[in-house]
């Protein structure tokens, strides 16, 4: 027999009114909540945390690989490269790879009736997958490739739509200042689609458009892009399967985890497992102080 269960059970679970078998059901009450708060506010964290990582992820990838460049930042205009066959194969052979999308981008000011906004443009070729952005469309459509110099179309976010008073249809200026000694370029754009991911860090910032047109203002070569954003089918496995890619590819090319690319961000997130355990202590120190006070009234009230 049990001798703790034998005089636990007799204490608690007694027919007899007692101050001490009250005491005993509230600290084991108390004790429940006190779990109950930890599990609930582990689970609201988690899922905040893995919210907005899925949207990172949706948007950018995984990895990204671009151009090798120590002293220029990688969410910046990117140095263009020059697609090869063995980069391509490095990605398809690697196991851990689900997808990967070329991509380039350029910084741009949008003009709408005279209102203005600086932006980011990512551009997506003809082969881009939106699968993974559609949960984030919230109007209209994405960008439709045709086979002319570039899609004149542009998919820009719900906030800054908003903000310059830009309805699907509009056409909108767009400026691409290359360098003080050169004029802007300008382009007018369809709006055809608004996508919010919720992340203000993006949809204050960045805009879809061709590739093609990217390679056009840049005066880039049709094979020239910004850099690839790469899918994984396990998320888990990112930091190693960038590690891989690092020693696999050119010496000119570089893997790093959007992690990397984003730090601000995901140190932000991780912030939020201080406030998690933060509330595991003083959840903790209450369910203590709980059963601290059962045994000492158990003891108190035995005493002659």
């Amino acid at each position: 027999m049990n001798v703790a269960s034998f005089i636990a059970r007799r204490i608690a679970f007694n027919h007899q009114k007692s101050f001490s078998r009250f005491i005993i059901r509230l600290a084991t009450v108390a004790t429940a909540i006190s779990v109950a708060a930890m599990i609930i506010s582990s689970s609201f964290v988690n899922g905040f945390q893995h919210a907005i990582s899925d949207k990172i992820y949706n948007f950018w990838g995984h990895i990204r690989v671009q151009q090798f460049e120590p002293l220029k930042a990688l969410v910046a205009e990117e140095t263009p490269l020059e697609q090869n066959e063995s980069v391509d194969s490095i990605l398809q052979q690697n196991p851990n790879i689900k997808q990967y999308q070329a991509f380039a981008t350029k910084s741009a000011v949008i003009e709408h009736k005279k209102d203005i906004e600086g932006i980011l443009i990512k551009g997506v070729g003809a082969d881009y997958d939106f699968s993974n952005l559609q949960r984030f469309l919230t109007g209209g459509k994405w960008l439709s490739f045709t086979d002319s110099l570039y899609s004149k179309q542009i998919v820009i976010s719900q906030p800054i739509a908003e903000e310059l008073k830009i309805k699907l249809g509009d056409t909108v200026s767009v400026y691409f200042i290359s360098s003080a000694n050169q004029p802007a370029q300008k382009r007018h754009l369809e709006v055809v689609g608004f996508y919010k991911t919720g992340i203000e860090e993006y949809d204050k910032l960045f805009a879809l458009a061709d590739l093609r047109l990217i390679r056009r203002i840049n005066n880039w070569n049709k094979n020239e892009i910004g850099g690839y954003e790469v899918f994984l089918k396990d998320p888990g496995l990112m930091n190693s399967t960038a590690a891989d890619l690092y020693r696999a590819l050119p010496d000119t090319w570089v893997a790093k985890t959007i992690q990397e690319v984003y730090p601000n961000i995901f140190d932000w997130l991780n912030i939020q497992d201080v406030n998690k355990q933060v509330i595991y202590i003083i959840m903790a120190i209450v369910a203590v102080i709980n059963l601290i006070t059962c045994l000492l009234i158990l003891v108190l009230e035995r005493t002659p």
